[in-house]
């Protein structure tokens, strides 16, 4: 919106006076500075329910410091309806001489205007939707299927100790391990497996002495297999976790309008929707 603000009377004492000390008024003959703002939180706002629009912000409590320090209270502010954010950059007065707040680069300063930086940003940030549970269970079972080496390699390890155990106690105790191979050597992989995992359910003991040998062995083998497979699964989720997107290429990327982001948004070849209030670009994510 436009905001009209008298000029300060141009005295030299103008310049030392301030607001405590200085009643000086402006000449009747005085032109008006007209200023160019639009709303954008924090810098420059309003609320919707003031009727008056009375305006807040960094930038303009910058502006009325800067003034009552300079023209002590010589200075008058009046407000107009606000435009938004396309329309600031779009349809700026060639008389206005003061504008904000105005987002540019480096690279965008013109030759016939004098630009002040007041707040610096060292780079642009996008907000990203959060992931529905969904998208979760998809990243999840995706992050367990690139285990799958791991885990086959445990299966693989587990019933080849099923084997040689089974070998070893067969002719001793074919109770718990029978002759017959396919009994057998299932009943020898389970163990070996309830032994990798854990420190087996009881129900199929090794009794030979050569058995538990192999048994102690197989053991300490199954738990560093055990923990390979842990330390996988956690690795994998922990990076799942924190894999944040840290490009925006062909990405969907709501922007303001005339922005610096909008330009960000063309360089990296995102698919840019534009919008013209920041209200909208939030709406939109949400």
């Amino acid at each position: 919106c436009l905001v009209q603000v008298c000029q300060c009377c141009t005295t030299n004492d103008t310049l030392n006076c301030t607001s405590s000390n200085s009643k000086l008024k402006c000449h009747e003959a005085a032109s008006c500075l007209k200023m160019h703002w639009t709303k954008m939180t924090p810098y420059a706002y309003y609320y919707e329910e003031d009727p008056t629009m009375q305006e807040y912000g960094i930038l303009i409590g910058i502006a009325k410091v800067l003034l009552q320090r300079c023209c002590g209270e010589c200075w008058l502010i009046q407000e107009t309806k606000p435009v938004n954010f396309t329309d600031f950059y779009e349809t700026e007065p060639e008389d206005a001489g003061l504008s904000l707040p105005y987002i540019m680069s480096a690279a965008d300063y013109h030759v016939n205007k004098t630009y002040v930086p007041v707040i610096k940003d060292p780079s642009s940030a996008y907000v990203k939707k959060k992931e529905g549970w969904k998208t979760l269970v998809k990243n999840l079972m995706s992050t367990l299927w690139d285990a799958w080496p791991v885990l086959i390699t445990a299966l693989l390890f587990s019933w080849i100790s099923g084997m040689i155990i089974w070998v070893i106690e067969m002719w001793w105790d074919d109770e718990q391990f029978p002759r017959k191979f396919l009994r057998g050597s299932w009943e020898g992989f389970w163990w070996a497996f309830v032994s990798m995992t854990t420190v087996g359910y009881g129900d199929r003991t090794p009794r030979t002495f050569p058995g538990r040998v192999f048994a102690i062995c197989w053991i300490m083998i199954g738990i560093c297999i055990c923990s390979i497979f842990t330390a996988t699964l956690t690795s994998a989720l922990t990076m799942d976790s924190f894999d944040v997107r840290k490009t925006i290429t062909r990405t969907k990327v709501g922007v303001l309008a005339n922005s610096v982001e909008a330009i960000t948004a063309i360089q990296n070849q995102a698919d840019i929707f534009y919008y013209n209030k920041p209200g909208e670009v939030w709406d939109a994510v949400l």
